[in-house]
Order: C-alpha cells, then sequence, then structure tokens
C-alpha cells in the first residue's frame, strides 16, 4: 500500500467521510417516507356531522338509569298491626295528603 507524508493512506477517512452522505441519503429519504405517512394518517381530518344552532325550546327532561336517594326519609306504620290486603298505590305514583295507600 501506499502512504502518504503525512501518514494517511489513500481512501482513508476523508474519502468515507464524503461517502456518509451518500450512504445516508436512502435511509433519510425511507425515514421521511415513512414519517410522512404515518403524520397523514395520525393527523387526517375526520369527518363529523354538523348542524346550524337555532331557536327553540329546551327540553328539560332526562331519561337515565341510577339510584335516587331521598333528602328526607319518612316511616311509614300503622297505629294497628295486621297484615296488608291491599297496596292502592304503585312505586313512582303521585299521592297528596289523605290518599289511602294500603288496607288492612
Amino acid at each position: 500500500m501506499e502512504s502518504r507524508s503525512d501518514g494517511r493512506r489513500p481512501g482513508g477517512i476523508a474519502q468515507r467521510l464524503n461517502r456518509l452522505p451518500r450512504l445516508a441519503r436512502k435511509p433519510a429519504i425511507v425515514a421521511a417516507v415513512i414519517a410522512f405517512v404515518v403524520y397523514r394518517f395520525h393527523f387526517a381530518p375526520i369527518s363529523v356531522n354538523s348542524h346550524p344552532a337555532r331557536i327553540g325550546p329546551i327540553v328539560s327532561q332526562v331519561m337515565g338509569t341510577g339510584t335516587l336517594e331521598a333528602r328526607v326519609a319518612a316511616t311509614l306504620s300503622p297505629k294497628i298491626s295486621g297484615l296488608i290486603m291491599r297496596v292502592l298505590v304503585d312505586q313512582g305514583d303521585r299521592i297528596t295528603q289523605g290518599r289511602l295507600l294500603a288496607t288492612l
């Protein structure tokens, strides 16, 4: 092998450094394409349905399933003991004061 006066071989580190950018071009292009595809799919706009705002009545009713707890609890007990023969109201019925709920 030939050597220079400065001790470097021809085609040494200087040539390797010049070749590095050429070798890195293909992986860089592939990485750029992959990054672009991932970016487009990840940040792609999604379709939405839009409705114009308008003035109208507000529905103040909500349907749902859950547990209700009363703010005030009341205990019902008869003045005399016995078996309940008939229940005259059902769960969810509106009642007023004085209405008969059950018969003994």
